[in-house]
């Protein structure tokens, strides 16, 4: 729920069914909608499902708003990858279906020595690699840095919602792929360190394009991971500290709620500064029709208008 929080403004709060709230979200207070109406076209690529995506802008053959979407297919490989990947497949398919089933049971156990003595086995293989959200999203944000260009005289507002550093662990810090690897908070942030680099890169790219100054741009985390925040000492009275068959520990949702939020608004230069003020994703509509001057009314408040003293529930 916190990509249509951080769209619309609204947060669920467990009072209709979950697909039923993420429609209607959408429908009455989208910052697409506001955007729209003021001459925006709205570009959007996301790694969810086909389902969720068309609810949040509408098929493809009838968008609900102008411009241009790209659903993240994992894995996001050429043609010819691909067809490498799936005659892979296909002969591994054949081979298992006709051999004896002592043989069967023996690849099963120990699949890597028969991938190896067939000459299956490509652990550089783009369609391998990528069927990981971290290495497939770090190649579509590569990707797009290396292609981009300006080619409309309109404003555009731009969704780019990828997941590097989503689970499982499988990049190091210099987004080279390691293979699945222990969830820990060294290997976490190593795969962090990937994505942070590549936003740099795209950073750097939008400077060499002329559009970085002018432009409003929020990066933002959807969610934090379970790892304990460091030094959290926190109780609650209606949630477990031990891990139970319902319940998180408290530790580990205090860590799923931290995320990343940066925001540079247009022509400002200077260091980069930390606000204590209590901001939440349902802020981001407010903010961006805030910063930019546009109409609209939705439910938060800019980040810019909060005072750091002020309570939030």
């Amino acid at each position: 729920f916190s990509m249509p929080a951080m769209v619309t403004g609204l947060e669920y709060r467990n009072d209709k069914h979950a697909p039923e709230f993420v429609r209607d979200a959408f429908k009455q207070a989208s910052v697409f909608e506001n955007l729209s109406r003021a001459g925006y076209e709205i570009d959007a690529t996301s790694i969810v499902p086909i389902a969720s995506f068309e609810e949040w802008l509408g098929p493809e053959a009838t968008p609900n708003w102008r411009g241009a979407r790209f659903r993240i297919r994992k894995p996001f490989v050429s043609l010819e990858d691909y067809r490498e990947a799936s005659a892979r497949q296909l002969l591994e398919l054949s081979l298992f279906r006709h051999v004896p089933h002592s043989v069967k049971v023996s690849m099963t156990e120990r699949p890597a020595a028969f991938d190896r003595a067939l000459w299956m086995e490509r652990r550089d293989s783009p369609a391998d690699v990528r069927r990981h959200e971290a290495s497939n999203s770090a190649a579509v944000l590569e990707h797009f840095t290396r292609t981009m260009t300006v080619g409309r005289e309109q404003p555009v507002y731009k969704l780019l919602h990828v997941g590097i550093p989503h689970r499982p662990i499988v990049v190091d810090g210099e987004c080279r792929f390691v293979g699945i690897t222990a969830m820990s908070r060294r290997t976490f942030a190593d795969q962090s360190q990937c994505a942070i680099t590549l936003v740099a890169a795209l950073l750097d790219r939008a400077r060499d394009l002329g559009i970085y100054d002018s432009s409003l741009i929020i990066v933002s985390s959807d969610h934090g991971t379970d790892l304990p925040p460091l030094g959290f000492i926190g109780t609650s009275e209606s949630l477990s500290l031990v891990p139970g068959p319902s319940t998180s520990r408290l530790t580990g949702i205090a860590g799923a709620a931290k995320a990343l939020m940066l925001i540079k608004r247009p022509h400002r230069g200077g260091p980069v500064t930390t606000s204590d003020a209590p901001t939440a994703h349902a802020d981001l509509p407010s903010t961006i029709l805030d910063v930019l001057g546009l109409p609209g009314v939705s439910p938060g408040l800019s980040v810019f208008r909060r005072n750091p003293s002020d309570a939030r529930r």
